[in-house]
């Protein structure tokens, strides 16, 4: 056999694979580009996800100082008591809360109600206190999910994108 014909013969067959591989990657790649439509500021509002848009949550800002009833630390996720935090910051996303700071001082007041208005006793729940990661931020929201912040005087700094 001619060692040239022969040459020719593999050469044809590696580019007819390469093409192969080249057509598959190319159908399996993500069809749908995202483009930047606007800012949004959400603060304690519900707002929903738009249809063909993405919402990338880039930063959140601000804080409740003695206000944010919340279910009791010991008994989450199914309170039967609340207690108010010294310091919170977060925002709920499809009614899931996500913190980004949860303080309770030493000398915690415990109520039966979810205002926070009878009081039961004093606890300290100071080491109930947490921080969320850091890495928590940027997120993405698909259309549909609901975003707000955990009350007023706080708020998330969002990105929308269109799907195209």
């Amino acid at each position: 056999m001619n060692p040239y014909i022969h040459s020719i013969t593999i050469m044809k067959k590696l580019l007819l694979l390469f093409f192969i591989v080249l057509a598959g990657g190319t159908l399996l790649a993500q069809t749908t580009a995202l483009q930047y439509s606007r800012v949004l500021i959400v603060s304690n509002t519900e707002q929903t996800v738009p249809t063909g848009k993405v919402w990338k949550i880039t930063s959140l800002t601000g804080a409740l100082y003695n206000t944010y009833c919340t279910g009791r630390p010991d008994m989450l996720p199914s309170p039967s008591q609340w207690v108010k935090a010294g310091v919170a910051s977060g925002f709920l996303v499809n009614g899931n809360t996500i913190h980004s700071i949860l303080k309770y001082s030493t000398s915690t007041s415990r109520y039966s109600d979810n205002i926070c208005t009878s009081v039961l006793g004093s606890t300290d729940y100071s080491s109930w206190s947490q921080t969320t990661d850091p890495l928590v931020l940027p997120m993405w929201l698909p259309a549909g999910t609901t975003l707000k912040t955990i009350g007023s005087g706080v708020y998330v700094s969002v990105l929308e994108f269109s799907e195209i």
